[in-house]
């Protein structure tokens, strides 16, 4: 249903899910006034030799869609978390296509476990942490809480 990470990039039976992307990088961005998509990039960049060594494969990406895929795939991932505590404190009252189809959100665990579908945990976490350092919404719990609360 979705792919994270380098391996199935661009696939085309994948690439309804490149829609959501954009649109939770925007939630992501909206999020906080202060976070700017050049911050969010520019963190990236400097993680982008680390992460690249975490494949076993070569990576055929450029450098800009490689960091584009990173920025793409991490911040739905945190908005992904994100939304779905804001949907459990709310009691399901958040109407969200992924949430709202009840296949969806199942399949959507079932894809952020796959082993071919791995972004570093690291990128996700700076990413979170630019989030955290920038956010006045008083809720900073951690991302390993968030993890832990999505999969549960």
């Amino acid at each position: 249903m979705v792919s994270f990470g380098p391996l199935h990039y661009g696939k085309e039976e994948l690439r309804d899910m490149e829609a959501h992307k954009r649109q939770y990088l925007k939630d992501f961005l909206a999020r906080s006034p202060r976070i700017k998509l050049e911050d969010c990039i520019g963190v990236l960049k400097d993680l982008e030799d680390k992460a690249l060594d975490c494949y076993a494969q070569t990576i055929s990406l450029n450098s800009n869609d490689f960091i584009k895929l990173m920025l793409l795939d991490a911040c739905f991932i945190i908005e992904l978390f994100l939304k779905w505590r804001k949907r459990n404190s709310l009691g399901n009252s958040i109407d969200e296509l992924i949430y709202n189809k009840f296949r969806m959100k199942y399949w959507m665990r079932f894809d952020l476990l796959l082993l071919e579908n791995q972004l570093p945990f690291f990128v996700i976490e700076k990413l979170y942490d630019l989030y955290l350092s920038n956010s006045s919404d008083g809720d900073n719990v951690s991302l390993l809480v968030l993890t832990i609360e999505y999969f549960s």
